[in-house]
């Protein structure tokens, strides 16, 4: 081979090698793009993978999350249910409230929930403050702050009937019979055909001393209620035996326990027909255990049993009970007056009569019943009809309409006669 033909060779061969290299530099460039074609799309795909996964767990979190809200909504549907069925006639309210507190976690913002919650623990503040069965002293503090609570609830729930009836009962419980009438006309303008409001308005009747009137709404009371709700029974058997109606008391009385058996009130106040009106000594003492059982410290269930014991003569014994029941409440009148009558029934007459006056220190608001009391327990007892007379006449200046007092003096009219 020559040399032209060498140098040619070696010219093609250099050229061959420029193009190789420009060939692998685009090829290069070629794969590049390629691979970053690819890149993106996996990218794009991977991206809208996420998307569509995010999509998927959102949407599925959002059905979630509504069924387990629709479910909530349920559950807490029926605990409000089973609280409205039993809110009159549970035997615990402590009950009610636990449903009430669970379904508030379930549904926070459920407005039925925290009525209910107020409600109930309103209900039951006032039951303790107001007592049926004997006077306590007014606890003026306590029944600010229920007024103040119950008035913001009636702002919030205008149109409640039950509401109203407890504003009445705490009106009735400062002798406002004013507003107490009030509230309750409001409550029965709301639901005219509510057992337990006009149940309350005959109450009301019955602590205003018309019985004729309470006769009549606790009548329709019955007659309304469906739920056999023992708030009705238990005013019934209070009205029954301020008409002397025993019997009808007794049966009212035993229809509330067999609803509640463990509602003290109407477990005093048979106790207290058994010891005073039909001596069935075996039927109070069952009752009264009832009583000191479900709250051992209670100064109602003392008083009965101090009552057990005066009723049996056992005098020393009911004193101790009565000055138990003064250690724990130094004003509580009733057993004030329960030892003044001991000490008539053991003829000492003049430790009687300090009691007494002990007793009208201590509550002056009724002195007049006081000086009836010392008249009739004393002194007509004793047959000393001038200091008796001393006494009603004293009683009849605070209070002229006073129809005991007239009683009192036609007693002694015909006595001495």
């Amino acid at each position: 081979m020559n040399k032209k033909n060498n140098g040619d060779i070696l010219l093609k061969i250099e050229q061959l090698q420029e193009d190789l290299s420009l060939w692998k530099k685009e090829y290069k460039k070629n794969q590049n793009l390629i691979l970053k074609k690819i890149k993106t799309s996996i990218i794009k795909i991977i991206s809208l993978f996420c998307i569509i996964a995010s999509a998927s767990f959102a949407s599925f979190n959002l059905i979630k999350n509504y069924v387990q809200s629709k479910q909530k909504k349920e559950i807490c549907n029926k605990y409000v249910s089973i609280v409205k069925e039993s809110i009159y006639n549970s035997l615990n309210n402590k009950g009610n409230i636990y449903l009430l507190e669970k379904a508030s976690a379930l549904c926070p913002e459920n407005e039925e929930v925290k009525h209910l919650l107020a409600y109930i623990k309103i209900h039951d503040a006032i039951n303790i403050l107001i007592d049926e069965n004997i006077l306590n002293k007014e606890k003026i503090s306590i029944y600010k702050e229920l007024k103040t609570e119950l008035k913001d609830l009636i702002y919030t729930n205008p149109s409640r009937c039950e509401l109203y009836v407890l504003d009445s009962l705490l009106s009735i419980s400062r002798e406002d019979w004013a507003n107490a009438k009030k509230s309750l006309d409001i409550a029965l303008t709301n639901s005219p055909c509510d057992a337990y409001a006009t149940a309350r308005l005959a109450y009301y009747y019955l602590k205003k001393g018309d019985i004729e009137n309470a006769k009549e709404n606790i009548n329709k009371a019955l007659t309304l209620d469906e739920k056999n709700n023992k708030f009705i029974y238990h005013i019934n058997g209070l009205i029954k035996y301020k008409l002397g109606e025993i019997k009808e008391a007794i049966d009212s009385y035993s229809k509330v326990l067999s609803i509640d058996p463990y509602y003290t009130p109407a477990i005093y106040n048979l106790a207290f027909i058994y010891i005073y009106k039909h001596r069935d000594i075996q039927k109070a003492k069952q009752l009264i255990d009832l009583h000191l059982k479900l709250s051992s410290d209670d100064k109602h269930g003392m008083m009965l049993l101090g009552g057990l014991f005066q009723t049996l003569e056992l005098y020393d014994e009911a004193i101790f009970v009565y000055e138990k029941v003064l250690v724990k409440d130094a004003d509580f009148y009733p057993a004030m007056r329960a030892k003044a009558i001991i000490y008539r029934d053991k003829f000492e007459y003049e430790k009687s009569l300090s009691e007494f006056y002990t007793l009208i220190k201590a509550d002056p608001k009724n002195a007049d019943k006081y000086f009836f009391d010392i008249a009739e327990e004393i002194f007509i007892v004793k047959k000393d009809y001038k200091s008796a007379n001393y006494y009603i006449n004293k009683a009849l200046k605070i209070n002229p309409s006073s129809k005991r007092g007239l009683k009192l003096k036609q007693k002694i009219i015909n006595t001495t006669h």
